[in-house]
């Protein structure tokens, strides 16, 4: 019987915390503006405008219909919500943010549609039972 030795080094926990800190909130960027665009028969877009990043931004024919930010954080600052109303106030859609949930908001932001994994089960559900009719 042969055995063939591999050495195992064991990888910090401090490097998998801050790789899985920097990776999931893109992973769930990702999903949210997939699930959004099924659901609403949209198209997703990069929107490339000079020092804006949006996370999500959903087309329909010839206009944006629908942008967001995904924030999926154990906290968001009033000032940072505000950064985020500045933001998204420059297009004339629907304006969403996603939160894991409304606790980590320190405030309510205006004109502002927050959605939470319950929130976007619903957009879900709602998606499959119009198709399926």
């Amino acid at each position: 019987m042969r055995f063939s030795m591999f050495s195992q080094k064991l990888t910090p926990r401090e490097f998998i915390r801050k790789a899985i800190d920097e990776k999931l909130p893109r992973h769930v960027e990702g999903f949210i503006e997939r699930l959004l665009a099924k659901a609403y028969g949209l198209r997703p877009v990069k929107v490339e405008l000079p020092d804006l990043e949006l996370d999500v931004a959903l087309q329909g024919f010839k206009r944006l219909e629908l942008v967001g930010e995904v924030k999926w954080r154990k906290g968001i600052k009033a000032s940072e919500i505000h950064r985020i109303e500045e933001k998204l106030s420059r297009f004339k859609c629907k304006r969403v943010l996603v939160v894991p949930n409304e606790r980590v908001l320190e405030r309510k932001p205006d004109g502002i549609e927050v959605l939470t994994p319950w929130e976007l089960l619903e957009i879900a559900e709602e998606s499959l039972e119009t198709s399926l009719t």
